[in-house]
């Protein structure tokens, strides 16, 4: 259940749950966040 968050290189980096509003739910690894992140169509920025 959820759509996968893979690093440019195509390494798992997490599963976005859920998204409303801009904002979403998602269990991310930290070692692996870097710039360009995406999951589907919705871009990932950790904050």
């Amino acid at each position: 259940v959820g759509t996968a968050i893979p690093t440019p290189e195509g390494k798992p980096a997490g599963t976005l749950f859920t998204q409303a509003g801009g904002r979403g739910i998602a269990y991310l690894r930290h070692d692996r966040t870097c710039p360009g992140m995406t999951a589907g169509e919705a871009r990932v920025d950790p904050l």
